[in-house]
Order: structure tokens, then C-alpha cells, then sequence
């Protein structure tokens, strides 16, 4: 992961007003800068808040700009896209959806308009599939030698309703996390997981037990993990309480804010119930800094009369 943009998503990932309240905000351009992209004939400068998207390959008339990693799927998610100036030529923007590394699809928000736009879209209107795990933000300039504009924002975000909220940990209380192998001091923002000396491996388990079918999804928000990495499992249990088996549920984490969408999960047979137990690995010096752990309630159906 690019270094700079994890320090931004440190920054940004827990919450931020862009006019809606309590929203967990994925990435926001504006903050993020020129540093949190990759280039691919063309280039990115900042200019106060903003951005210029300009082309800049003599031999083509079209390139495009994208944000270096590609960001958790979260249905009930929202993009909000804000050019206020078309320099030159046209822009398009997209999202491309991926199913783990295989891109599977590429949805367009705006697609070859020379009009500045400022629009909000949920982005379960744009027809990714229901199976995506993440998403990568593009923006290309097109049709002319130069062609270029003013982006002022473009932000990936979450509202979070408090009323889906099951369990808003932060990370404060390591009386809450069974450790193993580690080692747990708290700080001013979570919590620093470390090995113990001589170990490669070890976890810490939440001592609460969930049932399946009171959670949709689970979120983490990890900062970089140095020397290491994170993965959150799940030990699964049957209606009696007894045990059946573990899968990985986010594998290899190293530093932004995760999603899983808990009904794509691969459950074993008779599981009704979780434990979450989250992993690092790696060596001596290998360190986490835990910030918050989500779990969010299935939305509930509509009323009706």
C-alpha cells in the first residue's frame, strides 16, 4: 500500500462531514492529494484544495488518473464527484469493480462530457456486481492533446446509521480481547497489538459471541501494520455451542478501513454463531495499531401496512 495514502486514510477514515452526519468516508480527493494516485498518461497537480487532470502523452489524445488502492465494496456506499472547470477536451470518471484481484466490471459515473458536474450517487445505482469485494476510482481526459480539468472532489463514503450499529469498539478496554501470543497497550486512538518476543504469529479474541444472523457486516479500521500483517477469522459455532471450524474473513490487511459483507462469506455447514479473533503475523518488531472495530446490524425491512 502507498505510504502517503495510508496517511491520509488515517486521517479520514473514521468520521467526516461532507454533508451527511456520522458518515465513515472512504477516501476524499481533496485531502488526499496528488500523492494517493497513479498516473497513466496523464498527470495530477494540486492547486489549493483541488486537482488538475491534465493529458500528457505526446503520441495520444486520451490518459487517465486512479487512486493507488483500490477501496472496501460497501452496497449503501455513496460517491460524490464535484468538477467545477473543463480545461480542455472531455473527462470521464468510473468505477471498476474487482472479485479479490480479477477485475470484473466498470461502471461509468460520468462518461466523455465536456460539462462540469456536480452530482451524489449511490453505488448500488450504478450496476456493480453483487459479488464485488473492492473498487477503484478512475478518472480519464480525452479528446484532445492537453485535455484537462478541475476536479475539486471526489469522495467514497458510508453513511452509518446509529441504529445498525451492534458493536462500536474501540479498542479502549483489553479487559474486551483474549490475547495469545501478543501483547496489547492501549493508546490515545485503539489500541497496539504486538508479538511477543520470538513469536511469528499470535491473535487476541473478543469475548463476545455473535449470532450469524444479527450481523451483516464487519468493518475494521487498521492503521500500517509495520513488519506484519493483520487478518480478521471468524470461529464458528453450531446452535448447541459447539465448535464446527475457522475461515479468514479479511486476509492480509495492512493499513485502511476494511468491509466484509458477512452473507458472501464462505460459512462452514451448521454455523450459527462467531467468535472474531484477529491475527498478526510476521516478526519480532511487528506491530498494529487497532483503531475501531464495526459490526453493523442487517437494515430493516420497510413497514408495511
Amino acid at each position: 500500500m502507498n505510504k502517503k495514502t495510508v496517511i491520509f486514510l488515517l486521517t479520514v477514515l473514521t468520521l467526516s462531514n461532507i454533508g451527511r452526519a456520522a458518515d465513515l468516508v472512504f477516501f476524499k480527493a481533496s485531502e488526499a492529494g496528488e500523492e494517493a494516485w497513479g498516473w497513466d498518461n496523464a498527470k495530477m497537480v494540486k492547486q489549493g484544495t483541488d486537482l488538475i487532470i491534465t493529458e500528457n502523452d505526446a503520441k495520444l489524445s486520451y490518459g487517465n488518473v486512479y487512486v493507488s488502492d483500490r477501496l472496501a465494496y460497501v452496497p449503501d456506499g455513496v460517491i460524490d464527484l464535484k468538477v467545477s472547470q473543463v480545461l480542455l477536451g472531455k473527462y470521464s470518471v468510473q468505477v471498476l469493480a474487482f472479485q479479490g484481484n480479477t477485475h470484473i466490471h466498470t461502471a461509468d459515473i460520468v462518461k466523455a462530457t465536456a460539462e462540469p458536474v456536480s452530482k451524489q450517487l449511490p453505488i448500488n445505482a450504478i450496476g456493480l456486481p453483487p459479488f464485488t469485494e473492492t473498487i477503484l476510482l478512475k478518472v480519464w481526459v480525452s479528446d484532445a492533446e492537453g485535455a484537462s480539468i478541475l476536479l475539486d472532489d471526489l469522495v467514497y463514503s458510508m453513511p452509518l446509521d446509529p441504529a445498525r450499529i451492534l458493536v462500536d469498539e474501540p479498542f479502549s478496554d483489553a479487559t474486551k480481547w483474549t490475547p495469545d501470543k501478543t501483547t496489547l497497550t492501549p493508546t490515545h486512538q485503539g489500541t497496539s497489538l504486538a508479538l511477543q518476543p520470538g513469536e511469528t504469529f499470535g491473535s487476541i479474541l473478543y469475548t463476545t459471541r455473535f449470532q450469524r444472523s444479527e450481523v451483516d457486516r464487519l468493518m475494521l479500521d487498521l492503521a500500517p501494520v509495520k513488519n506484519g500483517v493483520v487478518t480478521v477469522q471468524l470461529a464458528c459455532f453450531d446452535a448447541a455451542g459447539k465448535y464446527t471450524e475457522s475461515f479468514d474473513l479479511l486476509k492480509d490487511l495492512n493499513g485502511a478501513l476494511y468491509a466484509a459483507q458477512m452473507s458472501l462469506a464462505q460459512w462452514p455447514d451448521n454455523s450459527t454463531q462467531f467468535d472474531v479473533k484477529i491475527w498478526l503475523s510476521g516478526q519480532d518488531a511487528t506491530q498494529a495499531n487497532l483503531r475501531r472495530l464495526l459490526l453493523l446490524k442487517p437494515k430493516m425491512a420497510p413497514l408495511t401496512f
